[in-house]
């Protein structure tokens, strides 16, 4: 059966107030956070953290929901989402649409039953109805890469200049002497596309 902190309390003799103060970060004397570490090692001790997430009503994990999982550029972005989701003690759940509205759709219903506290989608439409039972539960929204405008002042969102990046490329080919320039884009109803274009 695995230790818990009244466990922690009985070996070190300290009180369940002591050891729920040092197990949330906060400021003990030496000689207690030393006997508390030393407990934690010897009982083999993990924080619960389904029961943290049921008092606190917080569960430390965020859904990501992107449109194909297979794409390298979703397959970087996720590796750095998680990375720093994971350095401020948050874990991640990966949902992946495989370029299917209906499943982004259930992805978000998925990600609200597992009371995610946020969700960040690179979304696949236009519109945001995916995310509106998100917004109901005042889930905090991120957008990637893809801005709905009916989730402006509702959703945060993070882009790259998309046009500026075009303008650049354009450049460097025009100093190069180039005059017959063409662009690959992808579908014409995206905003990077768009925007590229």
């Amino acid at each position: 059966m695995a230790a818990t902190i009244k466990d922690i309390a009985r070996e070190t003799g300290l009180s369940l107030a002591t050891i729920s103060k040092y197990i949330n970060g906060g400021n003990l004397r030496e000689k207690n956070r030393i006997a508390i570490e030393n407990a934690i090692k010897k009982l083999d001790y993990h924080v619960n953290e389904y029961a943290r997430g049921l008092k606190s009503k917080k569960s430390r994990t965020v859904g990501v929901v992107l449109p194909e999982l297979a794409d390298l550029f979703n397959m970087k972005i996720v590796s750095v989402i998680e990375r720093a989701l994971q350095e401020n003690g948050y874990s991640v759940i990966i949902c992946d649409s495989q370029k299917n509205l209906d499943q982004e759709a259930r992805s978000v219903e998925f990600l609200l039953n597992k009371q995610v506290d946020g969700i960040i989608n690179i979304p696949m439409g236009n519109v945001s109805k995916h995310l509106r039972p998100a917004v109901e539960h005042n889930i905090p929204i991120l957008l990637l890469d893809r801005p709905l405008e009916d989730l402006n002042g509702i959703a945060s969102c993070v882009l790259i200049d998309n046009q500026g990046a075009a303008r650049m490329a354009v450049r460097r080919l025009l100093e190069a002497g180039h005059r017959k320039i063409g662009i690959v884009v992808g579908p014409a109803e995206f905003y990077t596309a768009q925007m590229r274009l």
